[in-house]
């Protein structure tokens, strides 16, 4: 009953930005960004997840993230995070504006530390912790070419595995 009450559609969270404020990102669904390399995809996700964890303005709760990005190293992704808390230049951020974001992302952010290839059980077992043990209420899962999958004439099904487990998760 719960679920009929209230307005399925207007549930989960929705970018910032006029332009794409349609798109909804819903509890329990898995939505993929594609694009290619270095097209903004990880910046707008980041950017969007600051926004979506700050109030519930684009967002039905209040939101914990698991960032899993093993394509780059925590630092980096952090350091990515703080420039667009602060919306500064890299050189024009300070130490204070680095320990003020850093204080406001506490309890609100967790970031996996792995860089490299990952199993995709392990993946899937750790966004069940986070979402179990730390309460998480969302994960971006930055890189999927990171996931080792089979190569060949199984990698079709590898692919198929990934979403299912994905899905699931």
């Amino acid at each position: 009953m719960e679920w009929f009450e209230s307005d399925p559609l207007a549930k989960g969270m929705y970018f910032p930005y006029n332009s794409m404020s349609a798109l909804r990102f819903r509890p329990q669904e898995l939505t993929l960004i594609a694009g290619p390399s270095f097209s903004g995809k990880s910046a707008l996700l980041t950017s969007a997840m600051c926004y979506w964890m700050r109030d519930k303005k684009y967002s039905d709760k209040k939101e914990k993230f698991l960032l899993i990005s093993p394509e780059f190293s925590p630092r980096m992704n952090l350091a990515r995070i703080i420039q667009q808390i602060c919306a500064r230049m890299p050189g024009d951020i300070s130490a204070a504006n680095v320990i003020a974001a850093c204080t406001w992302l506490e309890g609100r952010m967790l970031i996996y530390d792995s860089v490299g290839s990952q199993e995709i059980d392990d993946i899937v077992n750790l966004i069940h912790l986070g979402v179990q043990e730390h309460g998480v209420t969302a994960v971006i899962l930055d890189n999927l070419t990171c996931l080792q999958l089979p190569s060949g004439p199984d990698r079709l099904s590898g692919e198929t595995d990934l979403i299912v487990k994905l899905v699931e998760s």
